[in-house]
């Protein structure tokens, strides 16, 4: 069985570097313990036109963007006249890049600069920048940080919550990824799933599957029964023999409880007969066997016994409907039986042989 090692996140670390150095340390290595990969532009001098070129490049191979704000600007583009920090975050929202920001609590900024950092943590020239880039990035759902435990925290709950996220690449070890039989054996199942969806697609129940039947033999019989003066009783008894086979692939049954057969003809009224159909197939549902016999008692006056006996009734139509399992639709089979046996006592219709 395949082991399928989680993936490791690569985070683009994205903030002003002189002021935040200790905080930019706290969220590296809190992303390399939760076991991701961390990615930054440390080593690039204040930007120019190829620096931010190969930024975007970076932010592009990233999973996720991560925006560290304190009380700096940061670097200017003298083209936009903005700062390469926020056209940083301006380009990960508009490559819809997954994104987590930390920004700096005012009042914890200003403790810290009274503790002896000074203003080099603050801003001198651009402050309306900073405060108009601040107000985009806290327009959006942010983590508020005092020092390092807390850009550590935030770090570590981003990356739990946007690793579940399925549409996101990462890294494996080569060593870790799917070998060729895996990725075979999913190619296999894939296909096969296609085949199917295709199939099930195929058991609308508009539709019904391509099935055969051969009637081997059939016959209902009316036999006299004895009853009071007046008032003749007579049983009628349905026997069929029906093979059903699938002309195609598709698997299918029948609920014996939906089958029913119907006599035509006789007295102008069709009669029903309670069905006592047993479905039986083989283990590979190629074919499907109906069987009978089925029987109900009727009761007639003399007027209808001798209806049977005109032409019209010499020939009567015996009507099979099976209900195969997981359709709305259920077959229709017409049986012609003729009129084989005509005594006082008992008129049989019969199709095919008793033996």
């Amino acid at each position: 069985m395949a082991d399928f090692t989680p993936k490791k996140l690569q985070v683009f670390v994205s903030s002003t570097y002189e002021d935040l150095k200790e905080e930019r340390q706290a969220a590296v290595e809190a992303i390399l313990t939760a076991g991701h990969i961390p990615a930054g532009m440390e080593l690039f001098t204040a930007g120019d036109e190829s620096q931010m070129a190969v930024i975007k490049q970076w932010i592009n191979e990233c999973d996720i963007y991560m925006l560290i704000l304190g009380g700096r600007y940061g670097s200017v583009d003298p083209k936009s006249g903005k700062s390469y920090t926020h056209l940083e975050y301006e380009y990960a929202l508009s490559k819809d890049k997954p994104l987590f920001a930390c920004v700096t609590d005012q009042k914890a900024l200003e403790a810290r600069v009274a503790s002896g950092k000074g203003v080099a943590i603050l801003e001198m020239k651009c402050q309306k920048e900073l405060a108009a880039f601040r107000d985009m990035v806290t327009s959006r759902m942010v983590r508020f940080w005092e020092d390092t435990k807390d850009i550590k925290i935030a770090v570590s709950e981003s990356l739990a919550a946007l690793a579940r996220r399925d549409n996101l690449v990462g890294w494996v070890r080569a060593d870790q990824a799917l070998s060729p039989a895996v990725t075979n054996e999913m190619a296999r199942l894939s296909l096969e799933n296609a085949s199917l969806r295709t199939q099930i697609e195929s058991l609308s129940p508009s539709k019904l599957p391509d099935v055969g039947f051969d009637v081997d033999r059939a016959w209902v019989s009316l036999m006299r029964q004895e009853n009071a003066p007046g008032n003749t009783s007579y049983k009628l008894q349905s026997q069929i023999w029906i093979d059903a086979a699938l002309l195609g692939t598709l698997s299918v049954g029948f609920a014996p409880r939906n089958c029913r057969a119907v006599i035509e003809g006789i007295y102008d009224q069709p009669l029903s007969l309670k069905c006592r159909f047993a479905a039986r197939s083989g283990a590979t549902m190629e074919n499907v066997t109906v069987t009978g016999p089925t029987a109900f008692r009727v009761t007639v006056d003399d007027n209808a016994l001798e209806a049977l006996n005109r032409p019209l009734n010499q020939i009567i139509t015996l009507l099979v409907y099976m209900q195969p399992i997981g359709y709305l639709k259920p077959y229709e089979l017409k049986i012609q039986l003729e009129l084989q046996l005509n005594t006082p006592d008992n008129f049989t219709w019969k199709i095919g042989s008793d033996s």
